[in-house]
Formats: structure tokens, C-alpha cells, sequence
């Protein structure tokens, strides 16, 4: 948020700490054996249970990060639990950046990407939701307890939740990244009976595709 260093609230990508996809297995391991020793923890989270859940995470991710790419790459959007929607956006042809020798501007070909919404950005594509993506997951490792599948894709949803704080970055190279954006205080009006209110400035999460993703999308 903003200080006296940072009176804008904006952030340098080398000040943030970036979660590649080697950190984020590390760090959901370390979230489950911690949970694990709290006490009156689910029996999934004991013995035989923990043991394969564990030795399974890591290819959790794997799967659960080529899931999304294929699922993007297909033409559908998928839904991140408390995160919003990966999106499909249809971007027409512009105009682009104007060369300063010969004063020709390049032209943008039509284009599809993928932007995180609250919601679905186009309501005709179909929309993979939390219950399917762990479904997947669930029938790729039937050793694992489908509440310790569950509880994976929780703690990887939920580490993309906290770059709202404005402190991390996830970026993944089959995918892409997710980044913290500011969006400074501003006044709104309701327009229903025209009051005022603040809404207070701070950070949202963006998402850019990976170059190769954007390839096969296109």
C-alpha cells in the first residue's frame, strides 16, 4: 500500500517475492505436514492417508497446472476457487505501436488471450468449475483421499489469493502469471439513490499467459 517510499502503491516485479512451481510444491507440503500435527485433524491427514497425500502432492500440482493449460487451450474458461475466472478474451485487430523511423504504425492481428474475471468475460464458452477440476484430480490419483485432493487445490488457490496482499507472485511457465495490481482510492455514486462512498485503495490479482500457452490458444 502506499508510504512515504511509495506514494503510489505501485510495485516493482523484483520487489515481490515469486512463487515458481518448484516453490509452490514446497510450500503445500509444508502447509499439509503442518497441518497434520495440529490436533483433532481428519484421519485423511493420518497414517496411510498423509503418507500417499504427501507423495502425491507434487504431481498434484503437475496435473492441476497442465489441467488449466489444456483447459484454456481447448477454448474453455476455468473457475479458481475465492480467485475468480480465467477468461477468454476475443481481441479484435488494432493498430499497435508507431515506428519512429519510418512512421508506420504495426498492426495487432486479432487475437485470443485470457484475463481473470470476477466472472465468466464471454457467457457462450463453457466455464470448467472447482467441483470438475478436482473431480479430474481425484480420478488421476485414486490412492489419494479426495479430501486430501481437495485440500491441495485449496492451498494452491489460496496462495493466489494472497497476492492481494501486495507482497508475492506466482509465475509458472506453462501457464502463466499471476501478479498484484494497485488500484488507488476513488469515490463511487450508487446509482440507484445517488450516495457516495469510498471504496478504499488496494490490490488485485492479474494474470498474464504464458507466451507458449498463448501460442497454442492461437
Amino acid at each position: 500500500m502506499p508510504n512515504k517510499k511509495n506514494p503510489n502503491g505501485k510495485i516493482k516485479t523484483s520487489d515481490l517475492e515469486t512463487y515458481s512451481k518448484s516453490r509452490i510444491k514446497t510450500e503445500l507440503l509444508a502447509n499439509i505436514q503442518a497441518l497434520s500435527k495440529e490436533k483433532g485433524r481428519d484421519p485423511f491427514l493420518r497414517g496411510k492417508h498423509l503418507e500417499n497425500l504427501v507423495n502425491a502432492t507434487p504431481a498434484i500440482i503437475e496435473t492441476l497446472v497442465s489441467f488449466m493449460s489444456d483447459t484454456l487451450i481447448s477454448g474453455k474458461c476455468i473457475r479458481l476457487k475465492r480467485v475468480g475466472s480465467l477468461s477468454i478474451i476475443d481481441k479484435a485487430e488494432r493498430g499497435g505501436v508507431r515506428n519512429p523511423k519510418t512512421g508506420e504504425a504495426s498492426i495487432v492481428k486479432a487475437h485470443r488471450t485470457v484475463s481473470l474475471r470476477k466472472s465468466r468475460a464471454n457467457r457462450s464458452l463453457q466455464e470448467v468449475g472447482v467441483k470438475e477440476t478436482v473431480e479430474y484430480l481425484a480420478k488421476s490419483y485414486p490412492e489419494v483421499n479426495k479430501k486430501g485432493i481437495h485440500l491441495v487445490y485449496t492451498l494452491f488457490t489460496t496462495l493466489i489469493e494472497k497476492i492481494k496482499e501486495g507482497r508475492t507472485r506466482i509465475e509458472i511457465r506453462t501457464l502463466g502469471a499471476f501478479s498484484p495490481s494497485f488500484v488507488a482510492k476513488k469515490e463511487t455514486r450508487n446509482p440507484q439513490d445517488g450516495s457516495k462512498s469510498t471504496k478504499e485503495a488496494h490490490y488485485r490479482i492479474t494474470f498474464k499467459l504464458s507466451t507458449t500457452v498463448h501460442k497454442e490458444l492461437n
